[in-house]
């Protein structure tokens, strides 16, 4: 299926340039990699990692 939609995301220069030259290092774009996360979000029906605070906030959450 031909790759059609757009998609814009919002980062810093600094990130944006790091993501960039890892994934040229690995041999994808930042499009392919972000579309083999929404591929494994789907497999996973899910966050594909562990997404967890792991040291105490300062910030009460409701309900913890």
């Amino acid at each position: 299926m031909a790759k059609t939609s757009v998609l814009n995301i919002r980062t810093t220069p600094k990130t944006k340039k790091a993501v960039e030259e890892l994934y040229s290092y690995l041999g994808i774009t930042v499009s392919d990699a972000v579309n083999i996360f929404f591929s494994k979000s789907l497999m996973v029906r899910g966050i594909p990692f562990d997404v967890t605070v792991k040291e105490p906030n300062t910030v009460k959450i409701i309900g913890f």
